[in-house]
């Protein structure tokens, strides 16, 4: 059985005026799949869509393994002609593994992959030989672009600075909602806050250690932030690892090397929780990460919160 794949074009969302839905691609993309991640692109107004996909497939001449492998298929479909509708196969390539990987993802851009858990390596579509390229892939771990942590008045940002910086070379930028910190003419943090700060209020000293300091006054005195700064919809999808018994959510950027796995927010204790669940089949979180949900396979959606601080971060479990 071979399943396809379509695109179809529904009009423009929110007009009144109903509009036939139009195919826009069809093709056999081959044995069953599953679509585990896709972005929409628009370059040199030439739109694209990148699908990755992943199948369970057989290798006959495998005698000594399992005879299975995975293969994840990166495919891009264009529409050349900005005055015609139909889209086509513009790209596709293929990588083999041994196991699912944990994660996987597009970088927005549509430039590159991001694949967790095991190495994986590319094939070539039409010979499906497999190419000498089983380089490392492991990444050196950096530390991150900075620390941060809160009292139900405040808000501690810490960011590391490379040796002999100084105040001039340092300008940081107070809004109500947003926060804007450059060093020279590097952007080290931007973005859209959590909840409102007192921005006339807040201030930033340059530390002997080479740190920057950065004092947030909150608006709404007593209110929790789960992270610092919103993370933009079109990032990837973040991913969950455990530290300790504390479970930490990062997010990838593609575009920042020296903070590529940016910390946005801890579930304190999620480790007790998610190992008394045996046969916990999904995990997922809130969009503001203030609840994480654990579903089982068949009856249960276990929801997890802290509605209230703790007094420490490790020993008083009682409000999870």
């Amino acid at each position: 059985m071979e399943l396809e794949d379509y695109v179809i074009g529904t009009g423009e969302h929110g007009n009144s005026a109903s509009e036939k839905w139009e195919i826009m691609f069809n093709e056999e993309l081959g044995d069953p799949f599953i679509i585990i991640h896709s972005i929409s692109l628009l370059k040199a107004e030439e739109h694209s869509i990148a699908i990755l996909i992943l199948r369970i497939e057989k290798e006959e001449l495998d005698m000594k393994g399992s005879c299975f492998y995975v293969s994840l298929e990166w495919v891009t479909i264009s529409k050349k002609n900005k005055d015609g509708k139909k889209y086509e196969i513009t790209k596709r390539d293929i990588l083999r593994g041994k196991l699912v990987p944990n994660y996987t993802a597009i970088e927005p851009n549509g430039n590159g992959l991001i694949v967790s858990y095991k190495s994986f390596t590319f094939v070539q579509v039409d010979q499906d030989l497999e190419e000498n390229m089983n380089e490392d892939m492991s990444e050196k771990i950096q530390e991150p672009l900075y620390y941060w942590q809160q009292t139900e008045d405040d808000l501690t940002v810490t960011v590391r600075l490379p040796e002999n910086s100084i105040k001039e070379d340092v300008h940081v930028q107070f809004l109500p909602d947003h926060i804007n910190i450059m060093l020279r003419d590097c952007q080290l943090l931007e973005g859209k806050l959590y909840s409102s700060i007192d921005h006339e209020s807040s201030t930033w000293i340059i530390k002997e250690n080479n740190s920057l300091e950065i004092f947030l006054i909150k608006k709404n005195e007593g209110l929790i932030w789960p992270e610092l700064v919103v993370v933009d919809p079109k990032e990837m999808p973040c991913f969950c690892l455990h530290h300790d018994v504390d479970a930490l959510l990062r997010q990838p950027h593609s575009s920042k090397q020296d903070d590529m796995w940016e910390h946005i927010a801890t579930f304190n204790a999620l480790g007790y929780v998610q190992a008394s669940k045996r046969d916990k089949k999904i995990f997922a979180c809130a969009p503001n990460y203030s609840y994480a949900a654990l579903c089982e396979c068949l009856h249960r959606i276990f929801i997890y919160r802290q509605p209230t601080p703790m007094s420490t971060v490790l020993y008083n479990r009682k409000e999870s």
